[in-house]
């Protein structure tokens, strides 16, 4: 929303509405360039049979790198009992997890559904074009859009840090 209420003002030159797909090009540019330079999860190195490699990698990310520290023993050793686990049960399928937890299966692909069902992301979208169609000028009308977008995305964070405090239900 603020990409494009800065390009806006560019009028009437075509960087007015190539701008805002530059600046997601060169911003998807670098997405993918990073994924090369990630290192690979914890998990994926025990599972891989990389377990020295996967306990470094859970030290780094929680102890300052000190691998004797219990409480990255015990996150290690908890990765490596979920992947022993998993070798000996197999994988699962899609058939046994409806069959095997069909409750939680209807939740969870519910919950995503509503989320994205609700609406809020087209009234995001559209937003500036109906403030336009309700008397708004152009600007105004994407400056509010940029506004909302800021509202939109503080109401996000108490959930993300009191998610856990406050409980999932």
């Amino acid at each position: 929303a603020w990409v494009g209420y800065a390009f806006f003002f560019l009028m009437p030159s075509e960087l007015s509405w190539r701008g805002p797909y530059i600046v997601q090009a060169v911003l998807a540019a670098i997405l993918l360039a990073w994924t090369f330079a990630l290192p690979e999860t914890p998990r994926w190195l025990i599972k891989n049979g990389f377990k020295s490699q996967g306990l470094q990698t859970i030290a780094y990310l929680h102890g300052n790198g000190d691998t004797s520290d219990p409480a990255i023993l015990e996150s290690y050793m908890e990765i490596v009992e979920a992947v022993e686990r998993e070798e000996v049960m197999g994988i699962a399928s899609w058939k046994q997890l409806f069959r095997q937890y069909p409750h939680r299966a209807f939740v969870g692909i519910t919950c995503q559904l509503f989320a994205q069902g609700n609406g809020i992301n087209g009234i995001l979208y559209f937003l500036p074009d109906n403030l336009s169609r309700a008397g708004f000028p152009i600007a105004r009308s994407l400056l509010y859009s940029g506004a909302c977008a800021i509202l939109y995305c503080a109401g996000t964070l108490p959930t993300m840090f009191f998610v856990d405090k406050w409980g999932r239900r």
